[in-house]
């Protein structure tokens, strides 16, 4: 009799062992992720920036003088345009080169200017009376640092019934928007004088000498010669020598 309880219990025990383990519970590994690339940097494209015409300030004029410009020979008019005092008048081919402090700073041409690299970024026109047709432009070329303006005016008129026009082009920086609108609104005729407003209207940046007896001296010819030519902005070396009773061949001798 105890032999068969004593095997009851065991059989329990392995029973209630049995399905004690069947409800037991068993954790799985958690799943590891897959090692992920490191992001590329994409290279970003610098931005160039141009800084646009207007925020750019050009050389304050204080002073400015009259240039007279015959366009044909013959011409019974000039055409005359406000320049800063210190630009200085260079002859060349087909008009001339204009110079502040020995610096290139534009050019003036007859006719119309033909140039392919630059663009315009600002325009206007207008008829000055009945005579004068006036085009300002603000023309640019390159960008961001490189970035050049600069101001092309031309002027349309009719000169003995033949169709003229006279380019000016300046640096952008060469004047500020005072003397540009001088440039613009200001252009008038004068009556052509041979003595001042025409053979000396080509004589920029030449010298004068002159040579004689003391009527030379006595009628200060050197010193009214200054006169008529300083106001029209030419800055000329004039000197004036005098020898009393002096010929030609003194001169030569």
């Amino acid at each position: 009799m105890k032999k068969y309880v004593l095997g009851l219990v065991i059989a329990l025990i392995l029973v209630t062992s049995v399905l004690c383990g069947c409800n037991s519970t068993v954790e799985e590994a958690p799943e590891t992720e897959a090692p992920t690339e490191a992001p590329t940097e994409t290279p970003t494209e610098k931005t160039v920036t141009t800084t646009p015409h207007w925020k750019i300030t050009g050389k304050t004029i204080k002073s400015y003088t009259e240039q007279h410009f015959a366009i044909s020979q013959g011409a019974e008019r000039d055409l005359v345009l406000q320049f800063s005092s210190d630009w200085k008048l260079k002859q060349s081919n087909n008009g001339y080169t204009l110079t502040y402090s020995g610096n290139d700073i534009g050019y003036i041409v007859q006719g119309v200017a033909q140039d392919t690299d630059w663009t315009i970024v600002e325009d206007a026109a207008k008829t000055l009376g009945n005579d004068i047709k006036v085009k300002k432009n603000i023309e640019s070329r390159g960008e961001g640092e490189n970035v050049e303006y600069r101001y092309r005016f031309e002027y349309n008129f009719d000169e003995n019934e033949i169709d003229r026009t006279l380019t000016l082009v300046l640096d952008y920086k060469a004047l500020d928007v005072n003397a540009a609108d001088k440039l613009y609104n200001g252009p008038k005729f004068s009556a052509s004088s041979n003595a001042v407003d025409g053979s000396l209207s080509y004589l920029a940046d030449k010298n004068i000498l002159i040579l004689g007896n003391s009527f030379v001296g006595t009628s200060g010819i050197g010193n009214n010669l200054k006169g008529l030519v300083y106001p029209n902005g030419k800055e000329l070396g004039i000197e004036a020598v005098s020898i009393g009773m002096a010929s030609v061949a003194t001169y030569i001798s």
